[in-house]
């Protein structure tokens, strides 16, 4: 399943991170456009220094321009966002393109010499690491042998969606209830709407049942 890249540069000596910022907005290629109407507004809105903040407007790239927002909060440099300028929101894809773009057009050159971490995920979610893989074979086990029509239903089914939960549960899966409904529509071409709409909730209430009893009930 794809998902939006992630950016970081983290430094435990903020000032590095700033150079680093001004650095990007001093050498910007002519086709970017450094946006300082709009870091101005921001850093009021979140109450922030502008030497931490960035906005730069992308050209086009792959049909599509984005506002890339680059920003400090708490010893790391990460883009928190890239907006379209009109109303709506980028692909993946699209918004993949602009961060990939971005960095290695406006940001790589002011990294040289600077002791820093960077750090940029990948556009592809690996559904057995984000869950976990004893969650993930638990899920899998639940997803190949039920019914599509009814879910957890059938007390065979609910026994079997029942151990993936608690695994889940358990070992503190980062499997969240929207990412689990993607991976059924995308990758396991559930056609039920509305099933997986209540798989979602079923799941989320499951986590918060096991939550509560753990914090409350358990000696």
């Amino acid at each position: 399943m794809k998902t939006f890249k992630n950016l970081k540069i983290k430094s435990k000596d903020s000032q590095i991170l700033k150079d680093i910022l001004s650095s990007v907005i001093s050498g910007l290629p002519s086709n970017w456009k450094f946006r300082n109407d709009l870091v101005d507004d921001y850093a009021k809105n979140v109450s922030k220094s502008k030497d931490e903040v960035g906005c730069f407007e992308s050209p086009i790239i792959s049909k599509q321009q984005g506002f890339v927002w680059f920003v400090i909060w708490e010893k790391e440099l990460s883009v928190v966002n890239i907006v379209p300028p009109v109303s709506g929101e980028l692909t993946f894809d699209d918004y993949n393109s602009i961060l990939d773009t971005f960095y290695k057009d406006c940001v790589l050159n002011s990294l040289t010499g600077k002791s820093v971490d960077v750090k940029i995920s990948g556009g592809i979610y690996d559904i057995e690491t984000l869950a976990g893989t004893n969650t993930f074979n638990a899920l899998n086990k639940w997803e190949k042998l039920c019914n599509h029509s009814t879910g957890n239903s059938h007390p065979n089914d609910f026994e079997r969606w029942a151990d993936f939960v608690s695994l889940a549960f358990k070992e503190k899966s980062e499997l969240t209830p929207n990412i689990l409904s993607r991976w059924l529509v995308e990758e396991r071409n559930w056609k039920d709407d509305d099933l997986v709409s209540e798989l979602m909730l079923d799941y989320e209430y499951g986590l918060s049942l096991l939550e509560h009893y753990a914090e409350n009930h358990q000696s």
